[in-house]
């Protein structure tokens, strides 16, 4: 009697144990992990829609973009003149000629700054909603400065290739 008193209580406890484990199922899958910065959470207050401009200076600035504008603008302006030991691909480009085979010849970087530009621009005006800090005259001026970096971009590409594609504004 003792045994079948035991095997019964196992059998509670295993299915109680069970069933909770199944009931937090749907709290596990709601958790947000605390290492990540997640989109709902984000873009709730001035700061976050600052950060992100400093993100677009941060990315015109990065070597790549500037590498870019130099070698596209002053060594195509006659302002800079090639050397001795300069690599193939500067000196294609002092001749004029530019091929999608070159090193030079990425959008990379500009597009990933256009899209931070686009970013704020889409997602400031609902910062202004919730943040009662973050006053129309600040949202106005943050979005006239990603689209004064934004059209730099554009300038130094199309300036530099001609047509270049202007982007579907994704956000991401």
């Amino acid at each position: 009697m003792k045994f079948y008193i035991n095997k019964q209580v196992t059998k509670l406890f295993s299915a109680a144990l069970l069933a909770s484990s199944l009931t937090a199922c749907d709290d596990f899958l709601s958790i947000v992990p605390l290492n990540e910065v997640v989109l709902e959470n984000y873009w709730t207050e001035e700061a976050d829609v600052t950060s992100v401009v400093n993100s677009c200076y941060a990315q015109l600035e990065s070597g790549d973009c500037l590498k870019r504008m130099l070698v596209w603008g002053e060594l195509r302006s006659d302002n800079l003149t090639t050397g001795a030991g300069a690599p193939q691909d500067i000196l294609r480009i002092a001749e004029e000629n530019l091929l999608e085979t070159n090193g030079y010849a990425k959008w990379e970087s500009f597009y990933q700054c256009i899209n931070r530009c686009n970013t704020v621009i889409h997602y400031a005006p609902q910062v202004q909603e919730k943040d009662p800090n973050y006053t129309e005259a600040e949202m106005k001026a943050n979005i006239a400065e990603v689209t004064a970096i934004r059209s730099l971009c554009y300038f130094y590409l199309i300036r530099t290739f001609r047509n270049v594609p202007l982007g579907d504004r994704t956000i991401y």
